[in-house]
């Protein structure tokens, strides 16, 4: 089972969830953990956890900045050198067509 599900079974348990049906529970536990002391004490008790969530962060984060960069680059190419070099790569392949005028898939 999950830590975040084992957690939320704990403070079920221990009678910390307000409301009435599982969804609210839930609600309850994830306002719970936006709140800096308990996302601390969270952190303090699962380090590997914490950890992690850092690494995924921090790879999103260059994920993101790299696809910015890509983009920021792709707008900034001339359209008529993007068409020119597509052009080219596909001057060895066969040409594509229907089935019934050209077998030949793309």
């Amino acid at each position: 089972m999950g830590t975040l599900a084992v957690e939320l079974r704990i403070a079920q348990l221990e009678g910390r969830l307000q409301g009435d049906t599982p969804e609210a529970h839930f609600q309850d536990f994830a306002q719970q953990l936006r709140r800096r002391d308990v996302a601390l004490d969270f952190h303090r008790r699962y380090p590997v956890l914490a950890r992690q969530a850092v690494e995924s962060i921090t790879a999103w984060e260059a994920t993101g900045v790299e696809l910015m960069k890509t983009s920021s680059r792709w707008a900034s190419t001339p359209s008529w050198w993007i068409w020119r070099r597509s052009s080219i790569r596909t001057r060895s392949r066969p040409p594509c067509g229907t089935w019934r005028s050209n077998p030949v898939r793309c």
